[in-house]
């Protein structure tokens, strides 16, 4: 493991959360909840538009687009330590649940 996956990873969630970036991998390692569009599908969507682009599509036409899919990412843990709990109405519409 790198020294980075090691001691860097307080450090980054520090300059994450400074700049409010949502990334669901926080939810997965201590925070609370993720409510956001999915890093690995915006991905995908720049990848296709340069991806037309290279195949010779003019980019003053290529048409914006939006992740369809927001993600509901609840830590069942880390709520459980603070005291809260979420309604099982909100569980039921989590699309992930970490316990």
């Amino acid at each position: 493991m790198s020294g980075f996956g090691c001691t860097g990873v307080g450090r980054l969630l520090v300059v994450m959360n400074s700049y409010v970036l949502p990334l669901k991998i926080f939810v997965a390692i201590g925070d609370l909840v993720f409510y956001g569009f999915d890093i690995d599908d915006s991905f995908r969507l720049c990848a296709s538009v340069v991806d037309r682009v290279l195949k010779g599509a003019n980019p003053a036409t290529t048409p914006f687009e939006q992740p369809a899919h927001i993600a509901l990412v609840l830590n069942l843990k880390s709520a459980r330590a603070l005291g809260l709990k979420f309604p099982p109405s909100v569980i039921a519409r989590a699309d992930e649940v970490i316990q």
